[in-house]
């Protein structure tokens, strides 16, 4: 219930805690998701750019791999992570 000022009523008999309470505290996770999106594609970009790029140009698809490599983690997991991620 609603009054002309558009705050809510409390029913009788209900709690002013529940009268207060937001319908949804928080987005769902697909929202989430969708909503960040553009900035993942951004991240990928940029990381893949650097592993092109940075110190030299690459020469090789085996460099990019060795590039992507993370400590004892090969670069072809390393991407794969990231893909299925």
């Amino acid at each position: 219930m609603s009054t002309e000022s558009g705050r809510r009523e409390t029913p009788r008999g209900a709690s002013s805690a529940a009268a207060m309470r937001p319908v949804s505290t928080s987005p769902s996770s697909r929202q989430s998701a969708d909503g960040c999106g553009w900035i993942f594609f951004i991240q990928v970009t940029s990381y893949i750019g650097k592993l092109l790029i940075h110190p030299t140009p690459i020469g090789s698809v085996d460099e990019f791999f060795a590039r992507a490599t993370i400590g004892p983690v090969p670069g072809q997991l390393v991407l794969l992570a990231g893909l299925l991620s």
